[in-house]
């Protein structure tokens, strides 16, 4: 979770995605020129009750709870600025700054638009920014419209392309998907030591990919590596907060074991906290 962690951020989330999987061959690279790089990845369909509950689920290792946080926003002191909702948007990344944009063209006289100016993209940048969380709180509660606005790019950046990705893997499984959405929404789909593509293709290494290792032994393997990059992350700054949250890979080895499926109600155990999930 370097400061540019999110291929929305960086370019298209198809050229990104090829990167994670070379097995979609050299056409899909960059400055291929035929016909299959142009080639739209559409996102696997996933049935909106399920992608509900994975959501669900991770929101409880975000904030503590199912239901979604949009007012949340804190400063975690991680070198990302302010965080907001359970999504984990940083104001230092770009995150934050997307919402607004998109926010304000269904919204335009908002509080938030003041602020833009202050969101320097790849540093940690608060300076001017200590009204933000009080006027962020103010318009979550006021505006549902700036939920629907954080949902839309959470799938663009997290949601949409962990699926694609899981579909590419060929990872099936309901829990599958959710280990794929959970580990793409914390550590991104950049190409850092920390990242989701790190760990996929270090867990290819480890067992290789699922046509020579069955799906619960290769996301054994997946969580992992995950757990041992959270416990001892490349990026220093992210050390404090990623060792506390190690428990989220407990809770999905649980749910491997247990509910492969996440047939609910599902339980959701992390660390201290204990949620069912309908």
């Amino acid at each position: 979770m370097h400061g540019a962690r999110r291929d929305f951020l960086l370019g298209t989330c198809g050229v990104a995605i090829a990167a994670l999987f070379p097995s979609w061959g050299r056409a899909a690279s960059i400055g291929a020129t035929s016909a299959a790089a142009h080639r739209p990845w559409k996102t696997p369909p996933v049935e909106p009750a399920l992608a509900a509950r994975i959501k669900a689920i991770s929101n409880v290792f975000e904030v503590g709870k199912a239901q979604p946080d949009y007012a949340y926003v804190e400063k975690l002191n991680d070198g990302r600025g302010y965080t907001v909702t359970n999504y984990g948007f940083c104001t230092s990344t770009g995150e934050v700054s997307t919402v607004i944009r998109r926010y304000s063209i269904v919204v335009p006289n908002n509080p938030l638009k003041r602020f833009l100016a202050l969101m320097r993209p790849a540093h940690e940048q608060v300076a001017g920014l200590d009204d933000f969380p009080a006027a962020w709180r103010e318009q979550a509660h006021a505006s549902d419209r700036l939920a629907a606005v954080c949902e839309q790019v959470a799938d663009k950046l997290f949601f949409k392309p962990a699926m694609r990705a899981a579909q590419v893997a060929d990872i099936r499984t309901p829990v599958g998907k959710l280990v794929f959405y959970d580990t793409w929404l914390q550590h991104g789909g950049d190409t850092d030591p920390d990242s989701f593509k790190t760990i996929y293709s270090r867990t290819r290494r480890s067992v290789g990919d699922r046509r020579h290792c069955a799906e619960p032994d290769f996301l054994r393997a997946f969580l992992t590596i995950r757990k041992g990059i959270l416990l001892d992350p490349s990026d220093s700054s992210t050390a404090a907060v990623w060792q506390q949250s190690a428990p989220r890979v407990d809770a999905l080895l649980k749910l491997l074991d247990d509910n492969p499926d996440l047939d609910p109600p599902v339980t959701v155990a992390n660390a201290e906290i204990s949620v069912v999930v309908d």
